[in-house]
């Protein structure tokens, strides 16, 4: 698995596809308290049509992070890793947290893009009742560390009946967010916490858009995707049946096929490589 040196982290990626004029580039932005693998089965289905990039986002998986970070900070950080891979303009799909990053990436950053996914997210921010229960994570993971948040977050993160009839994506899942470290599942719900409001940039944003959603998600349900689709015209809807939360884990292949289905909609090329790297 590559590195990237970055100022305030190392990062550890994957990279599936070619490198081509002819193909376009996809970059795959994780969830929390997880890391990249929950979008390795999503990237090798969409390989034979694009580059896919797929980081552990610092402090995450196999990335280190040195100082607290931020939703902006973060995005800058993806446009960093784009710009050093030479993906020039580049489709961003992020996953309920990794979401929330690409909202930022389009605030600061939207003309590095030639599409976007959303997938099991939102775009308004916490009200105050959410960000008490962020304050109580915050609280938990000081206490008690990973396995606690673990422990909480667990049960609504996949189909209701995945709990009983898949066991061993329940397990993969888990173990997924138990190498999570407290410091940084902090971090992340600090800056989940005091993130900006997502509507305003995605309703003022030319970008074309796919908003992706399990059917089950008790998290970010199906009426919060379709209220972000109402936002504007060119943000297509795709309700993943049979998936809660975490709709490319539990539905690789459906995601995927929404996902190349837009990106072929969009009629998005090679990225090109200009001064805009």
């Amino acid at each position: 698995m590559p590195t990237l040196n970055l100022d305030r982290s190392s990062i550890h990626y994957e990279d599936f596809g070619e490198e081509s004029e002819a193909r376009p580039s996809v970059m795959l932005l994780h969830g929390f308290p997880l890391d990249g693998r929950v979008w390795l089965d999503v990237a090798d289905r969409l390989k034979h049509a694009a580059r896919v990039i797929v980081p552990d986002l610092p402090g995450f998986g196999r990335s280190s992070v040195s100082e607290r970070f931020t939703m902006d900070s973060l995005a800058e950080d993806v446009v960093t890793i784009a710009a050093r891979l030479r993906l020039g303009r580049f489709v961003l799909a992020g996953l309920s947290m990794g979401g929330y990053v690409a909202q930022a990436v389009v605030r600061g950053y939207a003309s590095k893009l030639s599409g976007l996914v959303l997938c099991d997210t939102r775009a308004a921010p916490d009200d105050e009742t959410a960000k008490q229960k962020r304050d109580e994570m915050i609280a938990l993971v000081r206490t008690y560390g990973t396995p606690a948040v673990v422990d909480v977050m667990l049960p609504n993160m996949l189909h209701s009946s995945a709990y009983e009839h898949q066991t061993e994506l329940v397990h993969r899942l888990k173990s997924i967010m138990l190498d999570q470290g407290p410091r940084t599942i902090e971090y992340a719900v600090s800056a989940i916490r005091d993130r900006s409001d997502g509507e305003k940039a995605l309703r003022e944003s030319s970008l074309p858009g796919l908003v992706v959603c399990g059917d089950d998600d008790r998290i970010s349900p199906a009426s919060v995707a379709r209220s972000m689709g109402a936002l504007r015209s060119g943000i297509d809807v795709e309700i993943i049946q049979g998936a809660g939360h975490m709709a490319p884990i539990e539905r690789p292949e459906a995601v995927a096929v929404a996902m190349e289905s837009a990106i072929t909609r969009w009629n998005i090329g090679g990225a090109r490589r200009s001064h805009m790297d």
